[in-house]
């Protein structure tokens, strides 16, 4: 995963402290990330849960698609340095891709611990097959 450097830093920043669960979508252009939008989350009462605010992702979505941002994943927070991907990210992740154009052959998920450091995983669509690989995060 290639992010700006100024990108990044703003990112840690606003997911600081790490509440939680809470996630931003992942935005840039040529296979860089250069931008991110803040989820508005669904209120839970379950906690350690990050539930999207589908709406209001999609619009942000539909907003990049007139200012030719491409969608390149989604970050969230883990409590505890808790580093690995959970059950429930891996059936989201297996939504999202599921649900992406053809045209998207793979996307970010990267997690952002208490440690106030990002673990980024790479997922690819390949025939059919969705797989999930870890990946090191590169500043530009």
């Amino acid at each position: 995963m290639i992010i700006q450097y100024e990108t990044y830093k703003k990112l840690l920043s606003q997911l600081n402290p790490v509440f939680p669960e809470k996630g931003d979508l992942l935005g840039g252009k040529n296979e860089i990330i250069t931008c991110f939008e803040k989820d508005k989350s669904i209120v839970t009462t379950i906690s350690n849960q990050y539930i999207p605010n589908v709406n209001y992702l999609n619009m942000i979505l539909s907003h990049w698609d007139n200012t030719c941002t491409e969608f390149y994943g989604i970050v969230h927070t883990h409590p505890y340095a808790q580093e690995k991907l959970s059950s429930d990210d891996v059936k989201y992740i297996y939504t999202i891709m599921q649900a992406m154009p053809r045209t998207i052959s793979s996307l970010y998920f990267p997690i952002v611990t208490d440690a106030n450091k990002m673990i980024s995983y790479k997922i690819s669509l390949k025939d059919n097959s969705i797989q999930i690989m870890n990946d090191s995060v590169s500043l530009i």
